[in-house]
């Protein structure tokens, strides 16, 4: 079986959509999301158990809310794209090691879904004043 350690996209790069499941359970350990990143879908790092890193280089314009994307991850910490609007729900829940979500004070984000941190040892978050809306959970 081949591992994959670590995606890395060319600094041109054109991706804009990571579909649902695309790296579910994956063997990943770190992951740089690309520049022109718009989507990415549901469970798309669900479940990868040595992910730890996710690096931003994205612009991140919209969302179109992230699901379950990361949930049950090995994640330590997020770096929220500037330019993302918003979290879906479920998106970093039972993710044991996640202990800081990086927002610098520019961030755009406007709504963060359910559960979200649902079962994280998060200890501290910043609320951007662009922020309107936090779900339950």
């Amino acid at each position: 079986m081949n591992r994959i350690n670590s995606i890395t996209f060319s600094k041109n790069s054109e991706l804009q959509t990571i579909e649902r499941e695309v790296f579910n359970a994956s063997t990943i350990e770190r992951f740089t999301i690309p520049i022109h990143m718009t989507k990415i879908g549901d469970c798309a790092f669900s479940h990868c158990k040595i992910l730890k890193r996710a690096e931003n280089s994205s612009k991140f314009r919209t969302s179109n809310k992230w699901k379950i994307s990361f949930n049950n991850s090995s994640i330590e910490s997020f770096p929220i794209p500037p330019h993302l609007t918003s979290i879906g729900d479920f998106a970093f829940s039972f993710c044991k090691r996640l202990h800081q979500i990086e927002i610098k004070e520019n961030a755009e984000l406007k709504s963060v879904g359910r559960c979200v941190f649902f079962s994280t040892p998060i200890k501290s978050f910043f609320i951007p004043s662009t922020l309107i809306e936090i779900r339950d959970g």
